[in-house]
């Protein structure tokens, strides 16, 4: 009989956590490149802040590079935007117990931008490349090293 009691607990407590994301919010945004142009097919995942698992599904960009999330809680909400060929973004949002959520414009950056260049057939560009980053990493200079 205890055994059957845990289990409900359990599965109360999971049910609960899972929709604990849920609200009547709603945020927008656009993902475009250096050059203004929309970047079609970008994941947006949003997790609320104290529970790293917790949130909607993921949800991807349209032509115009826009998308679009309902149904949110007020909080603090990590925010990761990830296309192909694209630096990956990430940030945080904090929607407001009322009012309106401005939207997220998000500028991404090539990853032929920022790689090393001329590094083809020099596998020591790339070490010399990551170990800089580790360097920056480890000095506190988080945007730096990206």
């Amino acid at each position: 009989m205890a055994l059957a009691a845990l289990v409900v607990v359990t599965v109360t407590g999971d049910s609960e956590s899972a929709q604990g994301w849920r609200g009547t919010a709603r945020i927008s945004g656009v993902v475009q490149d250096l050059d203004d142009q929309p970047v079609v097919g970008a994941t947006v995942a949003l997790r609320l802040a104290d529970v790293a698992q917790d949130g909607p599904q993921q949800i991807v960009t349209n032509e115009s590079g826009r998308w679009s999330l309902s149904g949110l809680a007020p909080g603090r909400w990590e925010i990761v935007i990830e296309a192909s060929g694209y630096m990956k973004s990430e940030g945080w949002i904090t929607i407001p117990e009322s009012g309106l959520v401005p939207p997220v414009e998000v500028a991404l950056r090539s990853l032929r931008e920022v790689g090393p260049r001329f590094s083809e057939g020099d596998p020591s560009t790339i070490q010399r490349w990551l170990e800089k980053g580790n360097e920056l990493l480890q000095q506190g200079y988080f945007a730096e090293a990206r």
